[in-house]
């Protein structure tokens, strides 16, 4: 693996508003790499968070300057994003409920600014005065370009959340592997949905069962994260998931990833097998030569950005590389594209020294 150009996509220097993270970048058949992300924010939760995009006409080299797609009065949180073909492409995103942010107040993060402070206060504060009904309730969103990014139709809300979106299949399904969030599915579970209009409207299809020996059990002493899952189609057609498992047991705070198979199109799924990897959560790109890469981040010590590489179909992996490092665990989330010479390109968040906020930062690397 050579890498060979580290920068960035979009950092700001100065101001409250400097935390930007969890991006996802895509790539259209003209060669046009997008880029979304959860950005103009205080801190990694807070109530100001926006989804941003940035385009790159010159595969990753110069990106344009950041343009607003939401800006809701929650926290937008996460970028997904998918290109449909024709100038089409679709975009994803979630909140936390009110609750999340008005408890806020006991979970303002260590060294953040005093002004910092006093604005998410205020505005927390005010959430006491917004209607339940409609600013309580979690959610995660869609939004349709039909002009390559450049407008976007309103939001339509999906049943399952992840932080990189759907994806589409050969044989023209939106799917979307994701933690359940809507209002007939239910948290730390992964579903598998589609969508036959564009993500107007989704069909839940399957559940994928939890590891046997990680039952979650809340409030006894075991905790598990089950989320944050992320799937590709193999060129037969098979499906390889995978999904950030996350114990709390005793002390450990470990991220690893655990892989499953469909053989018919996502109505069920094989038993869920630890990859024993530390990391996550995962992005899994089919490359042309028919590899898949798996790009992830590691926030255990040594801090990085990594990845594996399966030349079998995602049955093995092979030893990690790093593709960037970290100074801290404040870290992420990357996602990948294969430029037309065979160069990759992966896009995820850290802080970049001497600044203290995290930017939006990319790798150029090759096998």
């Amino acid at each position: 693996m050579e890498i060979i150009k580290e920068g960035i996509v979009f950092q700001k220097e100065d101001g409250p508003f400097r935390y930007n993270a969890w991006s996802t970048v895509c790539r259209d058949k003209a060669g046009k790499l997008y880029t979304v992300w959860s950005g103009e924010r205080v801190q990694h939760v807070c109530p100001f968070g926006k989804n941003l995009m940035s385009v790159s006409e010159d595969g990753g080299e110069t990106w344009s300057c950041p343009m607003i797609i939401n800006d809701t009065w929650l926290d937008d949180r996460d970028g997904g994003i998918c290109d449909l073909g024709d100038g089409k492409l679709i975009m994803s995103y979630f909140h936390n409920n009110k609750g999340v942010y008005l408890n806020q107040l006991e979970r303002i993060e260590k060294g953040t600014e005093e002004y910092s402070k006093a604005m998410t206060m205020a505005y927390v504060d005010e959430y006491n005065r917004m209607p339940d009904g409609e600013f309580y309730n979690a959610g995660s969103y869609t939004r349709l370009s039909r002009d390559g990014g450049k407008t976007w139709e309103k939001a339509n809300e999906a049943p399952v959340t992840s932080p990189h979106g759907p994806i589409l299949l050969s044989d023209g399904r939106l799917v979307w592997l994701g933690r359940g969030i809507g209002k007939d599915t239910y948290r730390d579970t992964v579903f598998f949905a589609e969508s036959l209009d564009y993500g107007k409207t989704w069909n839940i299809i399957s559940e994928i069962d939890r590891p046997d020996d990680m039952v979650y059990n809340e409030g006894k002493g075991k905790e598990l994260l089950y989320c944050e899952p992320d799937v590709v189609e193999l060129p037969d057609g098979t499906l390889l998931g995978s999904i950030r498992i996350q114990t709390k047991i005793s002390g450990d705070n470990t991220y690893t990833m655990y892989n499953t198979f469909s053989y018919d199109g996502g109505k069920t799924w094989t038993k869920v097998e630890d990859t024993k990897i530390i990391g996550a959560p995962p992005h899994l790109l089919l490359l042309k030569d028919g590899r898949i890469v798996n790009t992830y981040g590691r926030r255990e010590i040594p801090h990085s950005i990594r990845g594996v590489i399966s030349e079998d179909g995602g049955k093995t992996w092979s030893e990690e590389f790093t593709l960037s490092e970290c100074p801290n665990r404040d870290l992420g989330y990357p996602s990948t594209v294969e430029l037309d010479d065979g160069t990759l390109l992966t896009v995820y968040y850290k802080i970049v020294p001497p600044a203290t906020k995290t930017a939006i930062c990319y790798t150029k690397w090759r096998i």
